[in-house]
């Protein structure tokens, strides 16, 4: 911690030789770059050594985190050269148990423990067949202060072929346990370093101090390729190297180096082309849904037309039957005043007169027995007069 013994130490031993970061949990020895996205990623945990007598540098004394700097280089060391705006190393934040994130990681000096979550962008099959490790280092600290750590080679292969999402989920879930318990022995490993047993031996490895076996041997194995299992101490300088898997195993539909671009990006390409096309289907249908509608409206339009059309003509013949009806109304009545008349002049008895429905002529019979005629049009159905 940053105490004030450390300070002291510090103060005390300037020429003592260099703190050095150490790796408490190593990244898979393959990895396939093409799958699962952003939560397909590597991960490794750090603590800080001091050696005996020289304390927390003092570099680190009066900061609460430094950022750590991770250069991508070849199993023999040499440096992987980064192309233009295509780096090789992605970046996802502190390990543990947090989202991944696009963000660098940190150290923290009062924990003495550092953490990083990545991903290799580069093909071994592209570099020779080469594996590739991570040198990780403390920003703006000399190596000379806090020297730097390597991880073991990891190979990086495209992805597996014919391997559907759901057969890599056990894969995902145990790869994630191991992140969260290498999260909790990282934590008990910090405080242990800080200790004086592990101060006094600064060249153990915190591990063996405190009796915890590596935790890289609960790392999945790969299925659907042949790989050899290799167990290895986080310590370990030579790793044996993976059987080279067969090109049955791998997806021959490959991204080069020169055409690749990271799979972030390309999801984000894919995710908006997706959702433009997505749109443009949505305002076709619409643009078809409203044509409908318009044809539909202009139809029902022409037959209201029509509709009111046939009630205007109706109108119309309603009103000339009923001028008709009166009209006829006033005829039978002139002719019945006019039979009334005649009657009176030929003093007929009413009780004898009669109408047929009929438009014959009808017989009237008088006192006489004198027949006359009259006009259809007079003739009601039994209609009688009453007396004079």
């Amino acid at each position: 911690m940053c105490n004030r013994k450390a300070k002291m130490k510090s103060a005390g031993h300037s020429d003592a030789a260099p703190a050095r970061l150490e790796l408490t949990c190593q990244p898979e020895q393959v990895t396939f770059r093409d799958e699962g996205g952003r939560f397909n990623y590597l991960f490794l945990f750090a603590v800080l050594r001091v050696s005996d007598g020289a304390g927390l540098p003092a570099e680190l004394l009066d900061r609460e985190r430094v950022a750590l700097d991770a250069v991508l280089q070849y199993e023999d060391g040499t440096p992987v050269p980064d192309k233009a705006g295509k780096p090789g190393l992605r970046l996802f934040g502190d390990a543990g148990t947090d989202k991944p994130r696009d963000a660098g990681a940190a150290f923290n000096c009062k924990t003495w423990r550092a953490s990083l979550r990545f991903k290799i962008l580069k093909l071994s099959r592209n570099h020779d067949g080469k594996r590739f490790r991570v040198k990780l280092s403390l920003r703006g600290v000399p190596d000379t202060v806090v020297k730097p750590v390597c991880s073991r080679p990891t190979l990086v292969l495209s992805k597996r072929k014919k391997l559907k999402a759901d057969d890599r989920v056990p894969e995902s879930q145990q790869r994630k346990h191991v992140e969260e318990l290498a999260s909790k022995h990282n934590t008990r490993l910090s405080r242990e370093a800080q200790s004086a047993e592990a101060i006094a031996k600064p060249a153990i490895h915190i591990r063996t101090i405190t009796g915890l076996e590596p935790i890289e041997s609960e790392y999945p194995v790969p299925i659907g390729i042949n790989v050899d299992s290799c167990a290895a101490a986080a310590t370990a300088v030579a790793y044996p190297v993976p059987a080279a898997p067969s090109d049955d195993d791998l997806d021959d539909d490959e991204d080069s180096d020169e055409d690749y671009q990271p799979p972030g990006k390309q999801q984000r390409q894919q995710q908006q082309n997706s959702q433009t096309q997505r749109k443009r289907k949505f305002a076709q249908d619409q643009n078809a849904a409203l044509v409908q509608v318009a044809q539909s409206l202009a139809s029902l339009q022409k037959q209201i037309e029509v509709y009111n059309e046939t009630v205007s003509i109706s109108e119309q013949r309603i009103s000339a039957l009923e001028a008709e009806n009166v009209e006829l109304k006033r005829k039978i009545e002139t002719l019945e005043l006019d039979g009334m008349a005649a009657m009176k002049k030929q003093k007929v008895a009413p009780s004898l007169l009669t109408f047929s429905r009929s438009h014959s002529l009808a017989l009237v019979e008088g006192e006489d027995d004198q027949q006359s005629l009259l006009p259809a049009e007079l003739c009601q159905p039994r209609l009688l007069f009453d007396a004079l």
